[in-house]
């Protein structure tokens, strides 16, 4: 008899980046590998049901649960698991680093990425938003991580904090990386032609609001190198909101780099495949990364990598990246003369860079999560 497993996917509706950007690739390839013995009930909210097919690029017989949209402290603690019950599920799936804080009497394994969430001092939103946010999170993701059964961590990194902060035992928690899409590893170039950049002619950079994303010391690095550098490779960053290009724009003026910098909004990750695949560098130095799925996105498709010598980047990136000090802006220019100057270094990085993605594949991340649903299911 299969066992019952819900998964939830509410995050990846409202977001196109991390946490959601695992679980639409770890529900995809579940569904490609079809592990034998569990049935993979996934739960969603009414309003985004519809969007499922398109986002997740999954078959459209498979179906959805829709349950009503509500806050998430009801929807996390009491809808999703009172369904559960009620429905005779197995197992709860959690990916969202939180989870119920009470048991109902089901299994519940949680994957937590991080606990940013217990040590972030600012946060998007209005300041009331901010307080509920906080709160919620310190509350739930220590209380939710000691009533589940199992840990899932995506990086060594992340699992040694999550000991420290969340006081759980070691035997709990397994480390699980996290996979490369396939697409980033055949990139087509030809899909930004529209954006008119020069083939190995940018420097590249996924732009955050998020202060830990640390956009606002890579536009200053920029700024640093010589104008002759400069004019051969623009500056370009891409997922940009239009609030974000507003809040970045008053830099890259007062630092004379409009003509030099390259604004794109949210790209499709085809897109961003073809925007890695043609950078002549991809500059990322975040200062705090549970995992850092571009790091390895970016290594896949062949771009020469710039990255943090913090948290877990040193430990996705080996020896395939350049590491420097997030919080150095001269440490980051250095480096990006350093690629922008040694052709062979890039090449030597590029290729070292997609020998290194691919040891991270979605396969592995799903059996041997399956692995962990097993023990705890004695199944």
């Amino acid at each position: 008899m299969e066992k019952r497993i819900a998964l939830d996917l509410r995050v990846s509706f409202h977001e196109k980046r991390g946490i959601a950007r695992y679980l639409i690739n770890f529900t995809r390839e579940f569904f490609s590998l079809k592990p034998g013995g569990f049935e993979l009930l996934l739960l969603a909210p009414q309003p985004h049901v519809k969007e499922f097919p398109s986002i997740f690029s999954i078959n459209k017989e498979i179906g959805v649960v829709a349950l009503p949209e509500t806050p998430i402290w009801h929807w996390e603690q009491f809808l999703l698991p009172l369904w559960c019950r009620n429905n005779k599920v197995d197992l709860l799936h959690m990916v969202t680093n939180r989870g119920p804080i009470i048991n109902w009497g089901f299994r519940k394994t949680h994957v937590v990425h991080d606990t940013i969430g217990l040590h972030q001092k600012k946060w998007k939103g209005g300041i009331f938003k901010a307080f509920l946010s906080s709160t919620y999170n310190r509350l739930t993701i220590p209380l939710s991580a000691r009533i589940a059964d199992q840990i899932i961590t995506v990086s060594n990194f992340s699992k040694n904090l999550i000991l420290q902060d969340l006081r759980i035992p070691e035997t709990k928690v397994h480390v699980i990386y996290n996979g490369v899409d396939t697409l980033f590893f055949t990139p087509d170039p030809a899909c930004i032609n529209k954006f008119r950049l020069r083939t190995n002619g940018f420097v590249f950079h996924l732009g955050f609001l998020e202060p830990r994303k640390n956009t606002r010391r890579v536009v200053e690095a920029y700024g640093r190198i010589s104008p002759k550098l400069r004019d051969q490779f623009p500056l370009v960053i891409a997922g940009l909101s239009e609030m974000a290009q507003e809040v970045f724009l008053p830099l890259i003026k007062n630092l004379n780099l409009e003509q030099n910098t390259i604004l794109l909004p949210y790209v499709s990750d085809k897109e961003l495949a073809g925007l890695y695949s043609s950078c002549a560098v991809f500059v990322w130095p975040s200062l705090w990364e549970g995992f850092g799925l571009p790091v390895i996105e970016a290594m896949a498709a062949g771009a020469p990598v710039i990255t943090s010598n913090t948290t877990s980047l040193p430990e996705v990136a080996g020896d395939a990246a350049l590491l420097v000090n997030p919080e150095s802006v001269d440490e980051i220019t250095d480096a990006t003369v350093l690629l922008l100057e040694q052709q062979n270094l890039r090449r030597e990085l590029s290729l070292k860079g997609m020998k290194r993605a691919r040891l991270f594949q979605w396969s592995k991340t799903v059996e041997e999560t399956v692995k962990v649903w097993r023990d705890v299911l004695n199944f």
